[in-house]
């Protein structure tokens, strides 16, 4: 099976949106998430939200 990948660089903070995106990201067949460390980056806080929000 390839790998269909979805890249996270907007995904930041703990919105419930992007909670339910990744969810249907995982039923529609995605099975390789980039959450590159930049990802995520709001300006404010530190790298990593994108990794936070996939957990």
């Amino acid at each position: 099976m390839p790998s269909l990948a979805w890249r996270m660089w907007r995904f930041q903070g703990d919105e419930l949106a992007h909670a339910r995106a990744g969810r249907a990201a995982l039923k529609a067949g995605i099975n390789l998430f980039d959450t590159a460390d930049i990802y995520g980056f709001n300006g404010r806080h530190g790298f990593g939200d994108a990794e936070t929000l996939l957990v």
